[in-house]
């Protein structure tokens, strides 16, 4: 009579183990290395191989280049903002396991939504510099916890318009904080909040080149900067900033962009 009631019983709690997972099927992915993870949560910056295998970084390579040659006459080819909205491709590439898997845990939670997302060209001859700055400065998120996805589509050299980033360890100053002194008036997704560079450290800096098909996950809170390409060479990426599912837009947001009605479209 025992062994029956004791079936039972494990029988009942694997029912109600099922049921909960069921309910709640979310879990952190397993993508990344706790090594990876560790690193992103010191220095705010992790490279990451392999998010794509060959055969997907060609298409998706192809899908993202028809937006950039299929664009609007007034956007530059570094501005294809939020596609996502109303675009499903884009949307369900920021879907993928592997993107999403990495999120998760540099992001330490199971559920996401998408900040936004960004096809950014600096083509041959056609770019600009985009200054010093912080993505923290400009983003009215509470609270703000953003991993963000840097994919290359191409090889991405100094010479045509690699990232220049500092780490938390080399600008300890910049962890959780935000560095912009002056503030002039938002234009669009212009950048509008000048970073003084005088006292920064730039021995320090880092060039983030990297190999087509790497990515960088990045921290809201750091500090860089990309000069224009000088090269005969593109430097596309495909950028999509994830956050928690719990991160929001405070009521009367500051930024004209970002208003009560800006939509964070859930992931998973």
């Amino acid at each position: 009579m025992f062994g029956n009631y004791l079936d039972s019983l494990v029988g009942l709690l694997l029912i109600v183990i099922l049921g909960l997972f069921l309910r709640n099927p979310h879990r952190i992915g397993n993508f990344l290395t706790e090594t990876q993870i560790e690193e992103f949560k010191t220095e705010g910056i992790v490279i990451v191989d392999n998010l794509l295998n060959e055969e997907e970084l060609i298409v998706v390579t192809k899908e993202l280049m028809k937006r950039v040659s299929g664009r609007p006459d007034d956007v530059r080819a570094e501005d294809l903002l939020n596609l996502h909205l109303n675009d499903s491709y884009i949307l369900d590439l920021a879907r993928h396991p592997n993107f999403l898997a990495a999120a998760t845990q540099l992001l330490n939670h199971p559920r996401l939504r998408i900040f936004a997302s960004r096809i950014l060209c600096k083509l041959p001859g056609q770019s600009i510099e985009i200054p010093w700055h912080q993505d923290s400065s400009y983003w009215p998120l509470f609270p703000l916890k953003v991993a963000s996805l840097w994919l290359a589509l191409d090889d991405v050299t100094e010479s045509n318009g690699a990232m220049d980033m500092f780490t938390f360890s080399d600008l300890p100053i910049s962890r959780g904080k935000n560095l912009g002194v002056a503030q002039g008036e938002e234009v669009g997704a212009d950048f509008f909040i000048k970073v003084e560079t005088d006292d920064l450290p730039m021995e320090k800096m880092k060039k983030m080149t990297l190999k087509r098909g790497q990515a960088e996950f990045h921290d809201a809170y750091i500090l860089h900067h990309s000069p224009e390409n000088n090269s005969d060479r593109r430097r596309c990426a495909w950028i999509v900033r994830y956050i928690p599912d719990y991160v929001s837009i405070p009521k009367g947001s500051w930024r004209k962009m970002y208003q009560d009605d800006y939509p964070l479209v859930r992931l998973n």
